[in-house]
């Protein structure tokens, strides 16, 4: 399994981004089921809070539109989700505190925390730095 990072979503809803093509590719593929890839409820809010702020997008989409994707990536059966466990506030502070970890850091704390609760060992993102500390997660960018 294969974790989509939320700016794979974002870069394929914003056709001003430069990875948008390759991130759209990604995302059929997913579709079709040649990738096996899952996504957060994290992952559902980080795409909506970005995809509809114009200080983040170039290509911002009116919330009409935003909840119309976001509804579809929630209830199309094509996506499966993972979601926190008991466990996962827990590992999240025990890599605050093994990693130094502070300010906005801690949210890709916890969506490592949730892959790994979730045995997903494997993200494809182009923020590599930010998943990189976590040895058990192996960290892809699909756009290198």
């Amino acid at each position: 399994m294969v974790l989509f990072d939320s700016n794979i979503l974002i870069f394929a809803h914003d056709t001003s981004a430069l990875f948008h093509n390759k991130a759209k590719a990604l995302l059929t593929s997913a579709m079709d089921g040649e990738l096996n890839m899952v996504l957060a409820q994290q992952n559902i809010l980080e795409f909506y809070s970005v995809i509809t702020n114009p200080k983040r997008v170039n290509s911002v989409l009116p919330v009409k539109d935003a909840l119309s994707l976001v509804n579809g990536y929630i209830g199309d059966d094509l996506f499966n989700f993972i979601y926190p466990l008991r466990t996962t506030l827990i590992r999240t502070i025990y890599f605050c505190n093994l990693f130094s970890i502070k300010k906005a850091e801690i949210f890709d704390a916890f969506l490592a925390a949730t892959m790994l609760d979730n045995d997903v060992r494997t993200i494809y993102t182009d923020n590599e730095k930010h998943f990189t500390i976590f040895p058990e997660i192996k960290v892809v960018n699909p756009f290198k």
